[in-house]
Order: structure tokens, then sequence, then C-alpha cells
């Protein structure tokens, strides 16, 4: 435990640092015009690379036999259920025991950490038998020591298991966090000339990428945007500003990242047009507040990585918003993927260390599976929802 709160402490510290320093930076995002990523992002895995072949092992199709045995019991422990994509996955890990055969519970820690590691441990005791956890960095090395201790099938969700070097170190399952990043500007590129009608002068173009530098999970999304937009518009390179949610004493809120991205659009006036690129969706929906009170709305679009906030907006009749688009991760498929895990480990039929072969980086013994995202619009929404539901996902499969 003291380690565990030493863990704590320097989070607190580097909160406190970079929430101090906000009014030292150059303009409101707390970074200087043009800057890069930071330089310690773990290094970029290319957008084009594409993903493995499932091996067949530890997949909703590998035709194993569920029901000849007694149903497992599997727990979801997440830091915070309040958001969409983490309601999303419980709400599908549930329906996959159908599938899979196992009983489910889920927690939600309401951000105490504390809470959260002690409740590994409490349904360790009561008998469950595998355990998915979500959490962000500052605690996930104390849930791989727990999880090892409790000696039970356990999997990262969201935020993989990593050691100092990037290295995973544990089954995880995460976005393609790069990927999807880069995903977001490649489609404002492929697709701009769709919304803007009048002569663009490229050098004029501006990137916002609205980020949350504390989390590693959100930021390493940051340098795929970054990089598609110097490839995409080498002309405006200079023209990347960065509004870190992190230097806001609120923290990472669509208030804030409506007040950071009209900081600094104001402060361009030499931009003509501004790309928009919110990290997480919700952070969208202030980005588009921000355009709009500075009227800037037929020079502006606002896409995200994440969707439910962006389906949102389109299901409540706002479909000629300037956010436009979003890369979308299924929460049906990522739940999947989680579940099988655990699953194929208690039947014996992988281990920890076997489990998806086909997703080890070199020189690592475990795998850390990327799940890329998929771009949608108002117009291809619905088909996406149901290409990657449950229902579709599991047609033709027994259930329970």
């Amino acid at each position: 435990m003291k380690r565990f709160t030493a863990i704590l402490l320097t989070a607190v510290l580097v909160l406190t640092l970079v929430s101090c320093s906000a009014g030292t930076g150059a303009g409101p995002s707390g970074s200087a015009p043009g800057a890069a990523p930071s330089d310690t992002a773990p290094p970029p895995v290319s957008p084009d690379q594409s993903p493995p072949p499932e091996s067949g092992i530890g997949y909703l199709t590998d035709k194993a036999e569920h029901f000849n045995r007694k149903p497992y019991r599997i727990a979801y422990i997440c830091l915070s259920a309040a958001e969409a994509l983490q309601q999303g996955i419980s709400n599908n890990l549930e329906k996959f025991g159908k599938v899979l055969n196992y009983e489910y519970t889920m927690y939600s820690a309401n951000m105490d950490y504390d809470g959260l590691v002690n409740q590994m441990q409490v349904y360790a005791d009561q008998g469950y038998q595998g355990l998915i956890v979500g959490a962000d960095d500052s605690v996930m090395p104390r849930i791989y020591e727990v999880g090892k201790e409790l000696d039970i099938p356990f999997v990262a969700e969201s935020t993989s298991f990593l050691d100092a070097s990037g290295s995973c170190i544990w089954p995880s399952v995460a976005q393609d966090q790069y990927a999807n990043g880069a995903e977001c500007v490649q489609w404002l590129a492929d697709n701009y000339n769709n919304y803007w009608t009048d002569q663009v002068d490229l050098s004029k173009i501006g990137l916002i990428v609205i980020d949350f530098t504390l989390v590693n999970g959100i930021h390493e999304r940051a340098p795929g945007a970054h990089d598609a937009f110097v490839k995409d518009f080498p002309e405006a390179s200079g023209n990347y500003y960065v509004a870190d949610l992190a230097t806001l004493s609120t923290g990472p809120t669509a208030q804030g990242a409506s007040d950071l991205a009209s900081g600094i659009m104001a402060t361009h006036s030499e931009i003509a047009k501004w790309f928009v690129v919110a990290l997480v969706d919700d952070w969208a929906i202030g980005a588009a507040r921000a355009v709009e009170s500075l009227n800037k709305g037929q020079d502006a679009l606002v896409v995200s990585v994440q969707s439910d906030a962006f389906i949102k907006e389109l299901e409540s009749g706002n479909a000629d918003s300037i956010y436009v688009a979003a890369c979308a991760i299924s929460p049906a498929e990522f739940s999947s993927y989680m579940a099988a895990n655990i699953v194929t480990i208690l039947e014996g039929r992988a281990t920890a260390e076997t489990i998806w072969p086909e997703w080890k980086a070199p020189g690592s013994n475990y795998a850390c599976m990327k799940i890329k995202g998929t771009m949608i619009t108002k117009d291809t929404y619905k088909d996406w929802e149901k290409n990657t539901s449950f229902d579709t996902l599991t047609a033709g499969l027994r259930q329970g």
C-alpha cells in the first residue's frame, strides 16, 4: 500500500505542477504554436499498418464449446463508469455472458484508486474467477501487482499493462491510439472540400488538438494527428496547436475544451480555416460551442476519437453541426475481445503468455491488442452501429 500511495502522490504532484504552469505557456493552449507532441510519447506505429489476422484462439469465432461446464464468474472493475464508452463496454460484457457462459457483475470506483484496487481482492474473495480492469496509468502498476498476487486471469481495458520501456507485460485491449489520431486528420484532409466550397489557402489552415497529457492512453493519439497534419499540409506545418486540458484546474471537461479552443482561435487571426481534433468525443461538443461563439461556423470542422457524443448529437436532431465525423470504437467489439480472453484462459485453451500471439510486439511475451476505429458521419453511422452491434457479432453463435 505504501507503493500505491507513492504512485498517487506522484500523480497529484504532476497535476499540481501542470496546473500551476498553465499561465506560463505560449498562448491559451499552454503549447507554443507548431509545437510537436511531447518527446516522451512512445514511438508511433504507422497508421497504415493493418491489424493482424485472428489466430482463431481467444475470439468469439474460435468455435469452442462453452456450455459443457458451469458458468464462470467474471467482474468488470473500472475507475469510472461516467464515460459512455465504459457504460457501453459494461452493457456488452453482460450480454456476452450469454454467449461465453459466465455470470457478470461490474464495479465503478468513482475515481477512488484505493477502492478500485481493494475491489479486486473483494471479488477474488467472493469467488470471481476472472477480472477485466480499466483505469489510468497512475494505478496500472498496482493493478498488475494485485492481479498477479490473486493468481486469477485478468486483462486490461483501454490502458495497457506496460513496463517503463513501453513493452507489454500482460494481456491488454486498447485503442490503436496513434492510428486513430492520424485517422481523424486524414479524414479531414480527404473530405474538407465537401464542406468548404470556397478556395482554401492551405498555408492558412490550422489544427487544434484537444488533449489531456496526463493520461498516456489519450495523449498517444496526438502524435498521430500531428504527423498526419504535417504530411497532408506541409505548408501549414507550423499551424499546429495543442489545447491541453491538463493545464486547467477543472480537468478534462467540455467547458474546458471550449475555453481553450476559443482562446487559441481568438489569438490566431492569421488562420483562415480551422480543423479541430478532440481526442475524446465529449470534448468535441465543447469545441463546437467555441466555434459557434466566435461565429466561425463556416470556417471550422470538428472531429473526434470515439463517437458516443457524436451519435447523441445526431440523434438529438443536430445533424448540421460543425462536429462532422468521429473515429468510432465499437463497445461490443471491444468487449468481445476482453471477455473471450478471460474465458479462453479459464477454459485452459491458452495462457496469459500464449493467447493472441498475432498481437505480440517483437520481443514481447504478452499481447496488447490495438483496436483501430472507423470514421463515421451522419450518413454512415447507422450502418456502422448495425455492423458492429452485439447481435451482428454473435449471429449464429449459441446463446444460453
